[in-house]
């Protein structure tokens, strides 16, 4: 995709006009109107999303010395959205253009197919302002305008399947600078205790948090290799009417747990 920098006085009265204008000035004015598109490039938010061509330089909040980016393109129009989708698996970012009608399957779909990704257990999540995972779109039959996404957000496509409907997926991980279990079965089990209801409170720690991927392992030995502090366990699903005991049987399963403490001894304290 070509593309170049562009300073104009802005006397337009449309997007529309001011791009002929642009296209006038640098010598392509054979190109097609309807495959170039316009965006604002600022340098603390970086390159805006495509601009609608029916707007007023004033109405966008243009001033005179905007830097602008000419690309090839088709302008969005009223009934679409332009969306940014990042691939951790693929390590890269794409823009869309879509129907704000649109499904989240259907949209999944087209994402997965420009990214060259296969299977059926992948989910997106939206992004907060520094790009830290800040909910799940569950509902692949809703559309992106029910969901109330915004112009340019970015979501994550991410390998995995929901948990079902009604239930709760929990990241845990370790404090590798807390103490740990001593010898003692009564000391083990008031640190392990004192773990679960950190993450029953829901003082949880993103993922974002560590570069440490899930990942088997059979030693606490093993745990000096990954993140300086945090360490990740692994997921819990269970349901949101759960109680804390549930909880803690869950969490059995996880095999640095079963390596951290006798079962019998843990659910001498239930």
């Amino acid at each position: 995709v070509e593309s170049g920098f562009a300073s104009f006085l802005f006397l337009y009265e449309s997007v529309r006009l001011l791009k002929i204008a642009i296209l006038s000035a640098v010598g392509n004015v054979e190109d097609d109107l309807d495959c170039l598109r316009l965006r604002a490039d600022d340098e603390s938010e970086g390159l805006s999303p495509p601009v609608r061509e029916h707007l007023s330089i004033s109405e966008l909040g243009w001033s005179s010395g905007q830097q602008l980016v000419l690309e090839r393109g088709k302008p969005p129009t009223l009934d679409e959205i332009c969306l940014n989708v990042t691939s951790r698996v693929r390590g890269s970012t794409e823009l869309f253009v879509v129907s704000r009608s649109l499904r989240i399957g259907d949209f999944m779909s087209l994402a997965m197919k420009r990214f060259d990704l296969a299977g059926d257990k992948w989910h997106f999540c939206r992004t907060n302002w520094c790009g830290e995972e800040a909910g799940l779109l569950e509902d692949k039959e809703t559309s992106l305008e029910t969901e109330k996404l915004k112009e340019g957000e970015t979501l994550l496509l991410l390998e995995g399947s929901l948990p079902p409907k009604g239930f709760l997926r929990l990241a845990v991980y370790l404090d590798k600078k807390s103490t740990g279990p001593t010898n003692s079965s009564k000391n083990s089990l008031e640190w392990l205790q004192g773990l679960i209801e950190t993450f029953a409170a829901g003082v949880g720690i993103s993922r974002s948090e560590t570069e440490t991927k899930p990942r088997s392992t059979s030693s606490l030995d093993s745990l000096e290799t990954n993140s300086p502090r945090y360490c990740f366990l692994g997921d819990v699903e269970i349901s949101k009417q759960a109680t804390l005991s549930d909880l803690k049987a869950h969490l059995l399963t996880l095999p640095l747990v079963k390596l951290s403490l006798d079962a019998s001894v843990f659910y001498s304290s239930s």
